[in-house]
């Protein structure tokens, strides 16, 4: 008998007035980065211009992400990769965080400049959610700078080699 592997699903977790779709680019530069992954826009709650107010509602949202992926099937949560960005990370930190203490996990979770205090305990909970370790980095850009110029120069030089 052979077991068939799941393809892999990449949830992209967008930050602060990002929330409801996709700004241009982003899908193309998430789905270069996991080529061989089904890549999902989350939207959410969050395009709210209190800043305060969207937090709470990432706070919120967390709860909604975490009992979705809670609710998959092992094989299909197990082939899952969370992505977010800003209060996005910040939801997935409180995703995993969730999940760690229910004894599930997905395959892996990547942070760009999450919005959530360093000495936050979810912070602690959340590595014990992901297979592979969890990926965390500042997103830094350039005054005026084109936020998708990194990723176009990534799929260039890719489509050069070719």
């Amino acid at each position: 008998m052979t077991m068939a592997i799941m393809a892999a699903t990449v949830w992209f977790i967008p930050g602060w007035l990002r929330t409801a779709e996709p700004h241009e680019g982003i899908m193309e530069c998430v789905s270069n980065a996991f080529p061989e992954a089904s890549v999902e826009f989350k939207a959410w709650d969050g395009d709210n211009l209190v800043w305060p107010l969207s937090v709470d509602s990432a706070d919120k949202e967390s709860w909604r992400f975490a009992f979705e992926v809670a609710m998959m099937p092992p094989e299909v949560r197990t082939n899952l990769t969370l992505v977010g960005h800003s209060l996005g990370g910040r939801i997935t930190a409180r995703v995993l965080a969730r999940l760690a203490e229910n004894g599930l996990k997905v395959k892996q979770a990547i942070l760009m400049g999450a919005a959530i205090p360093a000495t936050d305990p979810d912070l602690v909970k959340m590595g014990l959610a992901t297979e592979l370790p969890v990926l965390r980095g500042r997103v830094r850009r350039k005054r005026h700078a084109d936020p998708l110029r990194e990723c176009r120069r990534v799929r260039d030089a890719d489509e050069h080699h070719e």
